[in-house]
C-alpha cells in the first residue's frame, strides 16, 4: 500500500528534490506513526471499556499533517 500511496505523492509533490524512497520511507513512518496511535487507544479501550476509536481516528488525522508538513 505504501508503494502506491508513494507514487502518488511523487505525481503530486514531484517539483521537490525528494526521490521515490525517500517519500516511501516517509510516509511508512507516518502510517507507523498512526498505527501506534490506534494501538495506545485499543488498549485504553480494552482496559476501560469505553469507545475510543472515533478519538483515535481524530488523533491520528490531526497529527499526519503536522508531520508532513514539517511542524512538530
Amino acid at each position: 500500500m505504501g508503494i502506491f500511496i508513494a507514487i502518488w505523492t511523487k505525481l503530486f509533490f514531484g517539483k521537490y528534490s525528494y526521490n521515490f524512497f525517500e517519500i516511501l520511507i516517509l510516509l511508512c513512518f507516518t502510517m507507523g506513526m498512526g498505527m501506534l496511535i490506534f494501538a495506545i487507544f485499543a488498549i485504553i479501550q480494552g482496559l476501560t471499556k469505553i469507545d475510543l476509536m472515533q478519538i483515535a481516528g481524530i488523533v491520528s488525522i490531526a497529527y499526519c499533517p503536522h508531520f508532513r508538513t514539517g511542524i512538530v
